[in-house]
């Protein structure tokens, strides 16, 4: 029996750098780097006690814009779907999983019918 180690990263709580959602997501970086500006896909705000330089200016993600990022990827490969479009389609993705959190919220409220 081959019992093979690996790390996990809890992105809930850690952050992953641009080059680690580069390859987590598989997007080609133009493609990131114009969801980015289209406010897709944001960066965690940054750090105001950063210990250097290069961690106060390099980008962090959590795993909202990690999981923004592979819908984006497997949208693209196979619905072939044009930035305009992932940008509208991952906000109503985006907005879906708001409304079902609310839904389930309410629903954890209500006293249980019998």
């Amino acid at each position: 029996m081959h019992v093979e180690l690996t790390e996990a990263v809890w992105l809930d709580e850690h952050a992953i750098s641009h080059a680690q959602l580069l390859e987590l997501s598989g997007l080609p970086a133009p493609m990131l780097a114009e969801l980015i500006d289209a406010g897709t896909i944001s960066p965690l705000p940054a750090a105001s006690s950063a210990s250097s330089l290069e961690q106060a200016s390099a980008p962090r993600f959590d795993a909202k814009a990690l999981w923004a990022a592979r819908q984006a990827h497997r949208l693209h490969e196979e619905l072939e779907l044009d930035i305009d479009a992932l940008v509208v389609v991952l906000g109503l993705l985006e907005r879906v999983a708001e409304l079902q959190a609310q839904l389930r919220a309410v629903r954890a409220q209500l006293p249980r019918m019998r």
